[in-house]
C-alpha cells in the first residue's frame, strides 16, 4: 500500500500488539498490513523532521506522523471493534490514540497530572516480512539457536549492507539521535559466557534491523527517534548543545579518525553479539562479518552525510533559515 495517502481505516480487519508493554501494532486490513506506534513526544515536528532525513537515506523504511483524521478513524474502529484487537491489556490502545487527540496542555500544567495526560505522537510504516533484530538474534544464539545469527551475518556480508548501515549510522548522527549508537560512550550492557560487561557503543542492539526486500534481506533505518534525544528540534540546537556534545560532527570532512574509530566499534559490538563461527580448519577466521566491514561502515558513513547535505541543500537553498539550523551546519561544517 501506499503510505504516502491516507491508511484506510475503513478497510481495518483486525490489529495486534507485536511488543508487550510497547505502543506497537500490526494492523490488518483487506488487502494487506502497515504498523502503527506511538512515540513519547508531544512535537509532531520532533518526529517529522528526523523521520524525513532516515527516508531520504531509506526509502525503504519510509515511516511518516499519522494525520488527525487517521488517528480519528483508528480511534473510531478501536471503539467499535474491541473484540478484534490482540493486546497486553484490554484498552491500552485506546487509552494512547485518545491521549494523542487531546488538546494540548497549558503550560502551567506539570508533574503528575501532565504526565497521566501526556500525548504521544503516532507514525505509521509498512510491515517487514522475517524482521529481526540483532539483540533477539544474540540471545537466541546464546540458547543454543543460530539461524538469527546466521541470516543476519549472511545479509550483512552482502555486497552494499554495511554501506547502507553506515549510512543509517549517518542518519542518526546528523538527528543526534543516540538510541541505536552511544556516539560518545559505552553501549549497552551485555553478559556473555556468564560475564557482564558494556558494548563499545552499541547502545540498543534491538534497533538494528534486518527484513527481507526484493527477495532478499538487508538492513534497515527503523526505529530513528529517540525521545531523549536533545538535538531533535532543528531550532534548538544553541540550547541543546549547552553541556552535550552533538553527534552530527562525525560528518564532518575532518572527522575521519572519529569516524574509523566509531565504525570499528560498532564492528567489534556485532561480533560480540553474533559471537565467532565454529570452524574446522584451525587457522580460519571465526569472524562472521568480512575483513573490510569496518572500511565498508566508514564509507557507508559518507555516502549517508552526502545524502543528507545533498537533500538539504535541495530543500532550503533559498528559503530563509533559523539562526539554530544554521549553527547546527556550521557544527557540521555545511554550506547549503
Amino acid at each position: 500500500m501506499n503510505l504516502n495517502m491516507p491508511i484506510p481505516t475503513q478497510s481495518i480487519q483486525s490489529i495486534r500488539q507485536l511488543a508487550q508493554g510497547h505502543p506497537v501494532f500490526l494492523v490488518n486490513i483487506e488487502n494487506g498490513c502497515f504498523v502503527v506506534k506511538a512515540e513519547d513526544t508531544q512535537v509532531n515536528r520532533n518526529l517529522k523532521d528526523p523521520l524525513e532525513i532516515m527516508n531520504v537515506i531509506d526509502p525503504n523504511a519510509f515511516t511518516r506522523v499519522l494525520k488527525k483524521p487517521e488517528l480519528m478513524g483508528l480511534r473510531d474502529w478501536v471503539r467499535q471493534n474491541g473484540d478484534n484487537i490482540e493486546e497486553s491489556s484490554p484498552g491500552y490502545m485506546l487509552d494512547k490514540l485518545t491521549g494523542a487527540l487531546r488538546p494540548p496542555m497549558p503550560p502551567p500544567m506539570r508533574g503528575a497530572a501532565l504526565q497521566r495526560m501526556q500525548e504521544s505522537v503516532w507514525i505509521v510504516m509498512h510491515a517487514k516480512a522475517n524482521l529481526k533484530d540483532l539483540e533477539g538474534a544474540g540471545k537466541k544464539r546464546q540458547a543454543g539457536d543460530k539461524t538469527e545469527v546466521r541470516e543476519i551475518a549472511k545479509a550483512l556480508n552482502e555486497p552494499g549492507t554495511l554501506e547502507k548501515l553506515g549510512e543509517i549510522i549517518a542518519a542518526d548522527a546528523f538527528n543526534g539521535n543516540q538510541d541505536r549508537v552511544n556516539f560518545e560512550g559505552h553501549g549497552k550492557r551485555w553478559e556473555e559466557d556468564g560475564q557482564k560487561f558494556s558494548l563499545e557503543c552499541i547502545q540498543n542492539p534491538g534497533n538494528f534491523f534486518v527484513a527481507q526486500h526484493g527477495g532478499k534481506s538487508t538492513v534497515f533505518g527503523l526505529d530513528s527517534f529517540d525521545p531523549t534525544n536533545q538535538f531533535k528540534d532543528l531550532d534548538t540546537f544553541a540550547k541543546a548543545s549547552d553541556g552535550f556534545n552533538y553527534p552530527g560532527t562525525i560528518l564532518r570532512q575532518d572527522a575521519g579518525q572519529a569516524r574509523l574509530a566509531l565504525a570499528q566499534k560498532i564492528v567489534n559490538d556485532m561480533e560480540t553479539i553474533l559471537g565467532p563461527r565454529n570452524r574446522k580448519i584451525v587457522f580460519a577466521s571465526t569472524k562472521r562479518l568480512p575483513q573490510d566491514a569496518t572500511a565498508r561502515l566508514v564509507r557507508g558513513i559518507q555516502s549517508g552525510a552526502l545524502k543528507i547535505l545533498n537533500h538539504l541543500k535541495s530543500k532550503y537553498r533559498g528559503r530563509p533559515q533559523s539562526q539554530a539550523f544554521q549553527e547546527r551546519l556550521r557544527a557540521l561544517g555545511w554550506t547549503l
